[in-house]
């Protein structure tokens, strides 16, 4: 019950600060680069499940689906602020 309360505490936490950096992104830098690694590290890690810990019973959409969709996600946060380097720093 506790877990759940602090998960919820950290999404509510992430959706103000994503809303703050959409509308004013100067100086959002080190909020992009978190994102953008916490995308990158849930997809390797789900990379990690599918690739090590494949068990047959598994249903692949539940897996591959997220692991691509953090990885593609972490890529355009990473090329994005690499064309906004000026707004956000």
């Amino acid at each position: 019950m506790v877990q759940n309360k602090n998960v919820s505490i950290l999404k509510l936490g992430l959706g103000i600060a994503a809303i703050l950096a959409f509308r004013n992104p100067a100086k959002q830098n080190v909020y992009v680069i978190a994102i953008a690694l916490g995308t990158l590290f849930t997809g390797l890690a789900l990379l990690y499940q599918l690739v090590f810990e494949w068990n047959p019973e598994h249903n692949l959409a539940f897996t591959a689906v997220p692991c691509v969709l953090n990885l593609v996600t972490s890529v355009l946060l990473w090329w994005g602020r690499q064309q906004a380097k000026e707004i956000l720093r």
